[in-house]
């Protein structure tokens, strides 16, 4: 298996224990406010307590964020770059 693809399984495999471990979620989480923030070698938790760009800010919505980046931390973040854009996509 190519090393993207079992990054990719192994970033879905964390992002399921998650949520077996912190199941019910008490708060909605996102791809881009909330998980890809926190995959990569030079992720931070600083976007935690960021709420600017949430319409609908939760109860527990900064603890779920921080205690999913502490899952996440150090898992890789792979980025696919494409000059053209597929007719078929």
């Amino acid at each position: 298996m190519c090393p993207v693809c079992r990054g990719r399984r192994q970033t879905a495999k964390h992002l399921l224990q998650f949520y077996k471990e912190h199941a019910p979620l008490t708060c909605e989480i996102d791809a881009y406010g909330d998980f890809l923030q926190a995959l990569g070698p030079e992720a931070t938790a600083e976007y935690c307590g960021d709420v600017k760009n949430v319409i609908s800010v939760e109860a527990g919505l900064t603890k779920t964020r921080l205690a999913l980046y502490e899952h996440l931390k150090g898992c890789k973040l792979n980025v696919v770059l494409c000059d053209q854009v597929c007719e078929t996509w």
